[in-house]
């Protein structure tokens, strides 16, 4: 059982950085086109 969980939370870490990573990405992304289309 404990090594199941050793090799899950890499995983899940990867999987959170990710998830991270695209969400910052969109609202980045989502923040560029409220400026363009408020300018």
């Amino acid at each position: 059982m404990p090594r199941d969980i050793h090799r899950f939370i890499p995983a899940f870490e990867t999987l959170r950085f990710v998830a991270t990573s695209c969400i910052g990405r969109t609202i980045r992304q989502t923040g560029a086109i409220l400026r363009s289309t408020l300018s």
